[in-house]
């Protein structure tokens, strides 16, 4: 889970990988910032999981005005960054970074 104070002070101190101290994390799959204002969901709405295709979850949200993970905007329509930790799996419906189910590592 990202804590977004620590993330931010490690982008301050100049300690964190990101490219840009202000805008956070880049999403490795939609290449938006995560913490980035501009940044209101990930752009890639379908997942392979165990061969076939879901559209992702675009209803399960935090209570924050912006996930408390990976940022986007919590508003139904949204799809979670790949590996945030509130994204509800497609196929099993538990939770997609802990599920057994078969990703493929590739929305789009």
């Amino acid at each position: 889970m990202i804590d977004n104070r620590k993330l931010e002070k490690a982008l301050v101190d100049g300690q964190g990988p990101q490219k840009t101290k202000s805008k956070g994390v880049e999403c490795r799959d939609c290449n938006k910032f995560m913490l980035d204002p501009k940044t209101t969901s990930c752009d890639k709405p379908y997942i392979e999981i165990n061969g076939t295709e879901y559209k992702r979850n675009t209803t399960y949200f935090d209570v924050n005005k912006r996930c408390h993970d990976c940022g986007i905007l919590n508003k139904k329509g949204n799809v979670h960054h790949l590996g945030c930790d509130m994204e509800i799996c497609p196929a099993c419906k538990d939770q997609l970074i802990g599920c057994d189910c078969e990703k493929s590592n590739e929305p789009y």
